[in-house]
């Protein structure tokens, strides 16, 4: 009996080692190392709950959606109080186009954690996808509201209220985005956008150019570029962006 019980805890002890150096490992962004730490934490102690999430959440880094659902499913099978299990399947669920599913885990999670602004922040994105604007920008306002710094808020409540036509207030919320986060090139780019539609040429020549020094690969960039240009008279220039945008991404035509 006594050398069960010492089996045991000598499982128990190494299931934390290993859990402990996957956090190590997915903090610094090895998930591939942090999901084998994971696995062999389960394997060691089947219902360890917080492992199952930081596995299903490093799965959903990975791009392992099935995976990641499972083990999502099987941390709330084993805490199903657990706000943040709810979200990360939420998520899962939402990168695999099941936005009802998706929409169903964040609503839960915000019930079980009222001030969980990453929960508000998912069921926002997802509600976007599905043109509920008014609803997605409630959402981003109350993630914002709980984590005033949380850029991609920002950024996705400027998103929101550029697709209703607000351009100001779009503009506003991406440039605090872009504030929070410099290096942030889609921020620039929909920054730009928003800038164009309101006639601000220059100004939105400025943020496509910052786009293209961050990512000087992105057509996007450059098309959008392009035709901020034109709108500003600067037909030769913007013939050039036209024809990067085309090289980069042939699918990409230029404006008649």
């Amino acid at each position: 009996m006594a050398c069960l019980y010492a089996n045991a805890k000598y499982a128990h002890y190494n299931a934390e080692t290993h859990y402990n150096l996957g956090n190590a490992l997915a903090a610094k962004g090895q998930y591939d190392a942090a999901i084998a730490e994971y696995m062999e934490t389960i394997r060691l102690q089947p219902d360890f709950v917080e492992d199952h999430n930081n596995l299903g959440s490093d799965l959903s880094h990975k791009g392992q959606y099935d995976a990641a659902i499972a083990e999502d499913r099987e941390t709330i099978r084993l805490k199903p109080g657990y706000a943040e299990a709810h979200s990360n399947l939420g998520s899962a669920l939402a990168a695999k186009g099941q936005y009802d599913a998706a929409i169903a885990q964040d609503r839960a999670a915000i019930m079980l954690k009222p001030d969980f602004g990453m929960a508000h922040y998912n069921l926002g994105s997802v509600l976007y996808h599905e043109g509920e604007y008014d609803a997605a920008i409630a959402e981003d306002m109350a993630a914002i509201r709980l984590e005033p710094d949380f850029f991609m808020a920002h950024y996705n409540l400027g998103t929101a209220l550029a697709a209703k036509g607000q351009y100001d207030a779009a503009i506003a919320e991406y440039k605090e985005a872009v504030r929070l986060k410099p290096d942030f090139f889609m921020a620039h780019i929909d920054l730009g956008g928003a800038l164009d539609h309101k006639g601000q040429y220059e100004a939105a020549i400025a943020e496509d150019r910052e786009a293209i020094r961050l990512k000087p690969d992105l057509a996007v960039a450059h098309y959008n570029l392009g035709v901020a240009l034109k709108r500003s008279g600067k037909s030769a220039q913007a013939s050039r962006e036209f024809k990067e945008a085309h090289r980069l991404d042939p699918k990409i035509t230029p404006p008649h």
